[in-house]
């Protein structure tokens, strides 16, 4: 491995660092949220307010552009999509009461209660699905995850209870957490891309998911706490590499293990060798995931990121 000092791709380098008045829980960025302007910080507070910032050239505002009331409790989770289709983007909003919220133009548009008044929403992704239609999922701190559309729910899946293999399953007193949520498109042996859900769960395992179903669980070395899909690393440098059995282009997984490790998902396995130990990974995955290459107070190269380079 090389030192991480001669590597482009590790370097980092501080824009700008501003104190917000409100305390907050989660935070995602955005363009042009709402019609403000620019990149937008958006801040989910413990208040149960949405607050979305403007990033100016001197740095992030300090004074929000625009706050948002969920009327419900303190904000675990948040994400940016174009779920309803009617403007560029809607805001998605998950609370510590298991209320699901979307802000549509300003407004609320839908509330959704999804757990019980003890069990929050941590985790909210929104997908694609197969017809092309955004999906919004979430998960549970129990580990029950809900696919949902404005005020319609498609499916609910309770991991405690799922119908996972024997060696997979865990003991039915123990909730099961999720610690990271995305959605993976797979190309078929039809050659038609597919769209799962990978749930990296806090027992060692990721659950590939397809309409509300487990169809299989996979053991990780160690907790994966994030998760992005994309070309991560040559196929050639996995262990063992067979040619002319490589996954498709962008169809690799790069998971962020809870102790600085990297591992990565390829075909639905974890080949060997490729653990590449960053404390940083998790933080640099997210960054990934959310886009915010050189939006947020993070100024990353502006080539791909390859872990050849590491």
């Amino acid at each position: 491995m090389k030192n991480p000092s001669d590597a482009a791709s590790c370097n980092a380098k501080e824009l700008w660092r501003t104190k917000l008045k409100e305390r907050f829980s989660e935070m995602t960025v955005a363009s042009s949220l709402f019609g403000i302007p620019g990149t937008n910080v958006i801040t989910g507070c413990e208040d149960g307010m949405a607050r979305i910032y403007q990033v100016a050239k001197e740095g992030l505002d300090p004074k929000p552009k625009l706050e948002l009331e969920t009327k419900s409790g303190p904000i675990q989770c948040l994400a940016v999509h174009d779920v309803t289709r009617f403007y560029k983007n809607d805001l998605i909003v998950g609370d510590s009461y298991g209320v699901l919220t979307m802000f549509c133009n300003k407004l609320i548009l839908s509330r959704q209660s999804l757990t019980t008044d003890k069990d929050c929403i941590h985790c909210v992704t929104v997908v694609q699905d197969n017809d092309n239609i955004p999906v919004v999922v979430c998960c549970s701190n129990s580990g029950v995850i809900t696919a949902v559309r404005p005020n319609k729910i498609l499916w609910r899946l309770d991991l405690k209870n799922a119908n996972l293999p024997v060696e997979n399953r865990r003991i039915a007193s123990f909730a099961v957490k999720v610690l990271s949520l995305i959605g993976f498109y797979m190309t078929d042996v039809c050659s038609n891309r597919r769209l799962y859900l990978l749930a990296a769960d806090d027992a060692r395992r990721i659950h590939v998911i397809s309409k509300g179903i487990v169809v299989r669980s996979i053991a990780t070395p160690v907790n994966i706490t994030a998760m992005c899909q994309g070309r991560i690393i040559s196929v050639q440098r996995l262990e063992p590499y067979i040619p002319g059995e490589e996954s498709p282009e962008g169809e690799q997984v790069a998971l962020g293990g809870g102790n600085g490790a990297v591992f990565i998902l390829d075909k639905f396995e974890i080949p060997k060798g490729e653990g590449l130990r960053k404390v940083w990974i998790n933080c640099f995955l997210k960054a990934m995931q959310h886009d915010l290459w050189l939006k947020s107070n993070l100024q990353l190269p502006n080539h791909k990121f390859d872990l050849q380079t590491i």
